[in-house]
């Protein structure tokens, strides 16, 4: 036996921002600068899309006046009011999207220029505003011709500033001449000229600003606008595609046919068409495309991946320059996948009535296509990890666990320990990796956190539509709350004593199903709290539970900006997930520390154990798992090099890639010693920590 021995405490978990369904939240384009022009100060900033203008500022850090315009722009000038010359103020702007999604700068100063400020006013304390920068001169261009898209330099002057720098610059173009909305723009730069490509067919205008490298608040006004047309010679129009329907691959995939219907040359010559087929929707990752063919019909084999994205366009045969743009961007939709009705290793332990099913061990899935659960290939990997509970030394003083292979799969095992965890009375356990966010693009760091006597449920529980859960979510006992995405769970535990430590603790389970839950949305798990005005504001995102019944902690230290500590769940929604939450409780007790030893494997055996008795878990109860065996499915044996029965005790001891290749049927059954008693007043509990990933067959 080796153990090595660590302490770990309570560590705040980082929150991941997750976009809504219409797009991610806006960003602040550029600086945030400050223009003074004799006692009148403007605020000017853009955002990469639409959003509203507000600006906060003041004498301290609490501000206390604002500025403020609701329509939704993507550039942004406030002009604050009662300012005193030679006062510095505090500020900072803030602008929401339509989604309702808000971006925020940081806190900043600038100083109004006057009597008492004789440098012509500053920012931060920088001693004084620089000269405002004069715009760039365009360099015209001119009109043109091609067919289809085509390239086209862009050139204007250096800008030099007062201190002798040559200024970065912007550029925007677009085919609207009041750019009301954004459409191609290079981002900050440092060269005076820029090539793009854009459609012909269409007159378009640009424009440049500068900004100064040394004080990159300021920023010229936008130059004069310039245009050009670039006229189509020859272009063709893009061929009308006929819809696909829905694609039904029985999980295997299979020839779908593409449709669209012909395009006339306006030379009368012959036409060829190319066809795109892609699981995402800018197809930027080609699964398949024809080449160019003279027919108005393409059959090709896809597999089973989700949503699937086409388009096709049109070239003369003759004169293959001439091409027309592609047609819009078409999809649908792949209703029968892979069959993901069940997945991951049972874990059972040895307690007082024998075996004992605990929950099920939740892997990175391997092989899968990209959109079966994600909106991604999986690529993410951290070890996993199972509380365990009821466990019961044999006389030898070891503990035993045994996992089961009862589904459709292949299970690769690398590493399996036994985490001991010693730790005062009175505690739970809590893993937090028992909240899963593979499907959101990012895996949980590993930590052990606690939960004790200071949780408490909710005095308070109903959803967006009224309906009363308190009793669903008062105790472990699959009576569980499940929702559907957009409806909310709105909690009140009461006055927190102690916010600054504040924790959600959620018991609940996912259900794994893509008929029973098809979703073309991804809206990841998020808890909402209160603001000063009473409005609930998004404060953090979180995943949901790690397959079977796991206990998840979810830090809200922090977040409350009022006294006020009510909270609104959403429960996201996730192509083939649902989730169900049994039991929520909140605890704000402080950290205590706990004590982590890592126990190595005595004994792990491999063996043909048949196929577990169980009903799979849906969103309306848990998975219900018997220690017996029936038949083998037949079907779900898979093939290849499996592991031989028997002792696999080197296998499982070191994460070397050196796995026990478990098939359908097969159970391994490990045994860990114990260690010392723990210190006088701590107590004991276990968590079963597996290196692993798992195939779908």
């Amino acid at each position: 036996m080796r153990a090595r021995i660590t302490v770990a405490v309570l560590i705040a978990v980082t929150a991941c921002r997750i976009p809504c369904s219409q797009g991610p939240p806006p960003l602040i384009v550029g600086p945030v600068a400050v223009i003074a022009d004799g006692a009148k100060v403007t605020v000017k900033w853009y955002t990469d899309r639409p959003a509203t203008t507000l600006l906060e500022y003041g004498a301290t850090t609490q501000y206390g006046a604002t500025y403020q315009a609701t329509d939704l722009a993507t550039e942004h000038l406030a002009v604050p009011s009662g300012l005193v010359p030679g006062t510095t103020y505090h500020f900072r702007v803030r602008s929401e999207d339509k989604c309702g999604f808000e971006v925020a700068s940081e806190d900043d100063t600038f100083t109004v220029p006057g009597e008492a400020d004789s440098g012509g006013g500053g920012d931060g304390g920088s001693g004084g505003f620089a000269p405002p920068l004069d715009p760039p001169a365009l360099v015209a261009v001119a009109d043109g011709s091609a067919v289809g898209n085509t390239q086209v330099s862009l050139a204007w002057s250096a800008v030099t500033t007062a201190g002798g720098a040559t200024a970065y610059s912007w550029v925007q173009v677009n085919d609207d001449p009041v750019f009301s909305s954004l459409l191609v723009e290079s981002g900050w730069m440092t060269g005076h000229e820029w090539t793009l490509t854009v459609q012909a067919g269409k007159t378009w205008y640009w424009r440049v600003r500068g900004q100064d490298p040394s004080d990159p608040q300021n920023v010229s006004a936008w130059s004069e606008a310039d245009s050009f047309f670039i006229e189509d010679t020859a272009a063709l129009p893009a061929p009308v595609p006929i819809a696909v329907p829905d694609f039904v691959t029985g999980g295997m995939g299979g020839p779908v046919t593409f449709e669209w219907k012909p395009v006339e040359d306006p030379d009368g010559h012959p036409v060829q068409y190319r066809v795109q087929v892609s699981w995402s929707p800018d197809l930027s990752q080609m699964q398949a495309q024809s080449g160019w063919i003279k027919d108005t019909q393409w059959i090709t084999n896809l597999g089973a991946v989700g949503t699937w994205y086409w388009r096709v366009q049109a070239r003369d045969a003759k004169h293959k320059d001439e091409v027309s743009a592609w047609t819009p961007v078409q999809s649908f939709y792949d209703i029968v996948e892979i069959q993901m009705k069940g997945s991951c290793p049972f874990v059972f332990v040895r307690g007082a009535s024998g075996w004992e099913y605990q929950t099920e061990i939740q892997g990175p899935a391997i092989g899968l296509p990209q959109s079966v659960l994600t909106t991604q290939s999986i690529r993410l990997y951290h070890p996993e990890h199972v509380v365990l509970s009821g466990m019961q030394k044999d006389g030898a003083g070891d503990w035993w666990v045994k996992l089961r292979e009862t589904q459709k799969e292949i299970t690769y095992l690398d590493r399996l320990t036994l985490l001991v965890v010693d730790h005062p009375p009175g505690l739970a356990v809590v893993a937090s990796t028992a909240e899963s966010t593979y499907s959101y693009g990012y895996g949980e760091r590993f930590e052990i956190m606690t939960t004790g006597p200071a949780a408490r449920p909710p005095v308070f529980a109903k959803d967006t539509t009224g309906k009363d859960v308190l009793a669903s979510l008062a105790e472990v006992d699959g009576d569980a709350y499940t929702s559907t995405h957009p409806t909310r769970l709105v909690l009140d535990f009461g006055t927190l004593e102690r916010p600054e430590h504040a924790r959600l603790v959620v018991t609940g389970w996912s259900a794994y199903d893509k008929d029973a839950y098809p979703s073309k949305d991804l809206v990841q798990p998020f808890v909402e709290v209160r603001d000063a005005k009473g409005k609930w504001v998004k404060a953090r995102s979180f995943g949901n539970p790690a397959g079977d019944t796991k206990t998840m902690a979810i830090d809200l230290s922090g977040l409350f900006p009022t006294d006020d500590h009510r909270i609104r769940i959403d429960m996201g929604t996730v192509h083939a997930i649902r989730w169900a939450m049994d039991r929520v409780l909140v605890d704000d007790s402080p950290p205590v520390p706990v004590v982590v030893s890592v126990v190595e494997a005595n004994f792990a055996s491999l063996y043909h154990a048949g196929r577990a008795p169980h009903s799979r878990a849906t969103h309306e109860h848990p998975n219900v798992v018997e220690d017996g065996s029936i038949a083998d499915n037949k079907e779900a044996l898979g093939w290849g090099a499996f592991t031989r029965y028997g002792d696999v005790l080197d296998l499982i001891g070191a994460a070397d890639d050196m796995y026990v290749i478990m098939r359908h049927g097969d159970g391994l059954e490990i045994s860990f010693p114990d260690l010392p008693p723990p210190a006088p007043g701590f107590h004991r509990s276990l968590v079963l920590e597996a290196v692993l990933w798992y195939k779908h067959l």
